[in-house]
């Protein structure tokens, strides 16, 4: 009869150098865009600030409605009518709890809003939105409003949209 020696159970080590190439590698390839993305308030896509060149290439989401309509009252006086270049349906007018314009309809007192669909004629606006990501699709903003950029609404090195008006330096406050 043969003595059967058991064997220890196999435990499997960790091995420290592989550990160490998987953390780095999540490092180097999650880093930069949670940084963009926790860095940018209110971003609902993508951006990524240490890739610059990425931004130009990929789309960036978030329009920045609001915080150019937040812009205008700040550094404008009276009322005004505002286009907003746009490719779904933000819902001006609408009572919708899921529509932009529900939970911005404050800007409604002061400004006229209008959506407006690429392609479409642009009446006449004393200012307009232009978002960044309809440029990164190959849009372009129309002459003449294309030269009278009076404000871009960007986060980090992210630009989201600008800010265009009819005639240049008449409508911007003075103060």
């Amino acid at each position: 009869m043969q003595a059967q020696t058991a064997l220890p159970p196999y435990k499997p080590k960790l091995n420290p150098r592989a550990a160490a190439v998987v953390v780095l590698l999540t490092i180097v390839l999650v880093g930069p865009h949670f940084i963009g993305l926790v860095s940018i308030p209110d971003a609902e896509g993508y951006s990524s600030e240490l890739f610059h060149g990425e931004n130009a290439t990929l789309q960036v989401a978030y329009p920045g409605y609001h915080d150019a309509l937040q812009w205008l009252q700040e550094h404008t006086h009276g009322s005004a009518s505002v286009g907003i270049i746009t490719i779904s349906d933000i819902g001006i007018g609408s009572q919708y709890i899921s529509s932009w314009y529900y939970y911005n309809k404050a800007f409604s007192a002061r400004y006229h809003l209008a959506q407006i669909y690429p392609g479409e004629v642009i009446p006449v606006y004393d200012y307009l939105i232009f978002p960044t990501n309809l440029i990164q699709r190959g849009l372009t903003i129309p002459a003449p409003w294309k030269y009278h950029i009076i404000h871009a609404i960007s986060g980090g090195n992210t630009t989201y949209c600008y800010i265009t008006a009819r005639t240049s330096p008449n409508l911007i406050g003075r103060g």
